[in-house]
């Protein structure tokens, strides 16, 4: 398992252990003794399966988001390719396997498995691949992610929004924030969440620009809000539970477009 090579995810789409039980069910399906067989010795159990020595990646499904142990049609071919010669028996390609559709793109670590130790390695490292590719779905703002991680009821969620001039994007006009604290709306039993009751919101004005600068293609109304701040270029205390503690001066990072941000508690 310590040698491996970066190969492309396209065309890893078959779990591993799905293609073992996938077997199972055909054999018991259509009243094949493979106990019997000489080339039985493969199905005895998944630990002898491995032996033959999967070449494997892990990806998470584009759907489901679970992480799976995944490995090639080419492979599955050649297993029964070793079955035919070794043993003259020919196996059907079985079409129940579980196939994935890996969500990553970019190059993934192949690795061998041939024995269930190096099995069980690699699938303590599934946990790790679903958060990385969970990350990267809420940084693209993909819905049933963002939804799925709601649903959990456990997460802090924070959205951020910034007003840009529109003649210099650098100067920030304004901003506003909102925040959720799931899991303790959760513990005292309120949920769905109030917008009204239940999030920490805040609309800050930096003075140097306050009633001077307009943008003319999407307006700006920096009074239109029932709670309003004024603000230097500073950074607010968010942890506080009353009106905002102001810091030392600091550079605001000016984006136009709201971010979603969630954490554990």
């Amino acid at each position: 398992m310590a040698d491996f090579q970066l190969v492309d995810p396209r065309g890893w789409e078959y779990d591993l252990q799905s293609v073992y039980t996938a077997y199972l069910g055909y054999f018991q399906l259509n009243g094949i003794p493979w106990y019997e067989r000489s080339w039985g010795v493969f199905f005895e159990s998944f630990e002898e399966f491995l032996t033959f020595s999967w070449p494997v990646i892990t990806v998470t499904d584009c759907w489901t988001g679970k992480a799976h142990i995944v490995t090639r049609m080419t492979t599955i071919g050649a297993f029964l390719k070793m079955i035919k010669t070794r043993f003259g028996d020919t196996l059907a390609l079985v079409d129940n396997i579980l196939r994935v559709q890996p969500f990553e793109t970019s190059q993934r670590h192949m690795r061998s498995i041939a024995d269930y130790a190096s099995y069980k390695k690699l699938y303590s490292t599934l946990p790790a691949a679903v958060l990385a590719a969970l990350k990267a779905r809420v940084r693209s703002g993909e819905p049933k992610a963002v939804r799925d991680i709601w649903d959990t009821r456990d997460k802090t969620f924070l959205a951020l929004h910034f007003e840009s001039s529109e003649r210099n994007p650098s100067s920030c006009l304004e901003w506003g924030y909102a925040a959720v604290r799931c899991s303790h709306l959760e513990a005292v039993g309120v949920w769905p969440p109030d917008p009204e009751k239940n999030y920490r919101r805040g609309h800050f004005v930096v003075t140097e620009y306050m009633d001077r600068v307009h943008n003319k293609h999407r307006p700006n109304f920096p009074w239109a809000y029932a709670v309003s701040h004024l603000a230097t270029s500073c950074v607010p205390d968010l942890t506080e539970h009353r009106c905002p503690v102001w810091r030392q001066p600091a550079s605001i990072e000016v984006q136009t477009s709201t971010r979603f941000t969630g954490g554990d508690q």
